[in-house]
């Protein structure tokens, strides 16, 4: 079986939700604790997560939540893509540093 330069791509790129899924578990935290402390519905933070809700306040609340900017979790061009990140080097993997 082959790979097509495609397969490369989605192997080495996650989605926004997955990057905001991995850095709420890094941080040790979680949609609920965020909706607790704005005040809102956890559903509320998991349609914002998922791009379904674009609430400027909850976007902002998420990414300070782990420690980003809003602009680098979310695309602000307006057409609706969805933004991919670089997937982080497997724990323990020191190969960046070997460059």
């Amino acid at each position: 079986m082959t790979t097509s330069k495609y397969d490369v791509q989605y192997e080495t790129m996650i989605t926004t939700r997955q990057k905001i899924k991995i850095e709420l578990i890094k941080k040790n935290t979680s949609g609920f604790e965020i909706a607790r402390k704005m005040g809102v519905s956890r559903s509320a933070i998991y349609l914002t997560i998922y791009g379904k809700r674009k609430s400027p306040r909850l976007r902002k609340a998420i990414a300070d939540a782990i420690d980003m900017k809003v602009e680098d979790l979310w695309p602000t061009n307006g057409n609706g893509s969805r933004k991919v990140h670089p997937l982080p080097p497997p724990a323990g993997d020191n190969s960046a540093e070997r460059r």
